[in-house]
């Protein structure tokens, strides 16, 4: 009876092992299997996904460059604006410069014949005086005694037109002073 009965429980255990073994195996397959099919569906989604997703990204991106370039032209717009409004600054400075050389220029020639007038008159005074006398030596005083010819040297463009300046600036206020003076 003992063998029987210790043979009996022993071999329900074994089965039960077996019916448990089968049973784990199979929810094991069960639990692969329905993990793959969770993970295609995911893969499909995702692919699904991606598609979508580039073509957002590429939207993006097209977008994104398109701003770049519109922010560039505005910027070389801009460059360039501000580049023509510098040259044309700069050709009215020219004129200016260039009106002042010449006003300089034509100061300085008649600075030359206030010169030139000057030595003019002090020369024929020299000379009515040599004519006058009749001493030789007082005569020959006069004579090392006549005036020089005033001198001319290679102008300097850039103090002519500073001269120039300077002389303008001073008789502005001059003139202006002078129109506000009341009148009498």
């Amino acid at each position: 009876m003992n063998n029987t009965a210790t043979g009996r429980p022993k071999q329900f255990l074994v089965d039960l092992a077996q019916a448990m073994r089968i049973t784990a195996e199979a929810e094991r397959r069960a639990t692969i299997d329905q993990c793959q099919v969770n993970a295609k569906a995911y893969v499909e989604h995702l692919q699904s996904q991606t598609n979508g997703e580039s073509t957002s990204l590429q939207q993006a991106a097209v977008a994104d460059i398109s701003t770049l370039r519109s922010r560039s032209k505005a910027r070389m717009d801009k460059t360039r604006q501000e580049t023509e409004e510098r040259i044309s600054r700069r050709y009215e400075l020219l004129e200016q410069e260039l009106q002042e050389y010449a006003a300089a220029i034509d100061s300085e020639i008649e600075r030359v014949q206030d010169q030139i007038r000057a030595f003019e008159a002090a020369l024929a005074r020299s000379f009515e005086q040599l004519i006058e006398t009749s001493d030789p030596s007082e005569f020959t005083y006069l004579a090392e005694h006549m005036p020089e010819p005033p001198p001319f040297a290679e102008p300097d463009s850039a103090a002519l037109v500073q001269e120039y300046r300077l002389h303008r600036e001073q008789a502005v206020p001059s003139e202006a002073e002078a129109g506000s003076r009341p009148e009498g």
